[in-house]
């Protein structure tokens, strides 16, 4: 059975629960997000191991045991804007 784990928003400057669903779970994940830019986020500017080791714990900028997809995209209200 494949599962996969879904992200929309990561928080700067690391995104808690898609680490939680890779390192816990084992479960590889994709993270939807256009608002953090590459520079401000290493997660997101695929700083960050990804898929290739163990993680301690204490990697201050983030660490998935399982590999990771970024895409670049609003899945919401692309202004971030309430709807009217």
């Amino acid at each position: 059975t494949h599962v996969e784990g879904f992200s929309y928003g990561v928080e700067v400057p690391r995104d808690v629960w898609s680490e939680q669903l890779s390192n816990v779970f084992g479960v590889a994940v994709t993270l939807y997000d256009c608002f953090l830019q590459p520079n401000n986020s290493a997660v997101i500017g695929g700083h960050v191991p990804n898929g290739t080791r163990r993680c301690a714990g204490n990697d201050a900028q983030g660490c998935y045991t399982e590999p990771y997809k970024v895409f670049r995209k609003c899945v919401g209200n692309p202004g971030g804007r309430p709807a009217n």
